[in-house]
């Protein structure tokens, strides 16, 4: 929201007016952070993969407008002497607890999508596969959007940790 417009005043129920019109201060902000393994398949295999250990935005009103808040190119890097396959998994069965402790944002509100196709698929606690490929190095960028839901969601700052695993497939 637009703390410094002149039409945009704080109340005290923990929403913003502005132009006449309650708009609620939902969420204050979200964090993924990321965890990248390596599992050692055979001998002489020795996949790797690097990438940020943490991304985080606070939510705007035109995210709570539109519904949805995206989180861009997450870049991760590997390297491998073997085909390989990059699963992802969420390490937490939710995204976390409203400041009152109230709600509890769910997890199948996060998707992520290769940075180059078109849909996201919901994050849940199995592996899923992001993308597989053969001998030597590179990089893919993976993209996430979180759901808002203006009616629901309440304000709290919301997380979740994403492991991504390289493994010889």
């Amino acid at each position: 929201m637009n703390r410094n417009s002149q039409s945009t005043r704080r109340i005290k129920s923990g929403g913003y007016r502005q132009r006449g019109r309650l708009a609620k201060a939902l969420i204050t902000g979200f964090v993924l952070a990321f965890i990248l393994m390596t599992t050692l398949p055979a001998a002489h295999a020795v996949p790797d993969i690097t990438g940020h250990g943490a991304l985080s935005d606070t939510v705007l009103e035109s995210h709570l407008q539109a519904g949805e808040i995206f989180f861009t190119a997450n870049t991760l890097n590997w390297t491998s002497d073997v085909d390989w396959l990059v699963s992802v998994t969420s390490l937490d069965a939710d995204m976390g607890q409203s400041d009152d402790m109230s709600y509890t944002k769910p997890l199948s509100d996060l998707g992520w999508k290769l940075a180059a196709s078109g849909s996201y698929t919901t994050m849940t606690t199995t592996e899923a596969t992001v993308t597989t490929g053969a001998i030597g190095s590179g990089n893919f960028d993976v993209d996430y959007r979180v759901a808002l839901d203006w009616v629901n969601d309440k304000p709290g700052d919301y997380g979740v940790t994403v492991r991504y695993t390289i493994t010889s497939n």
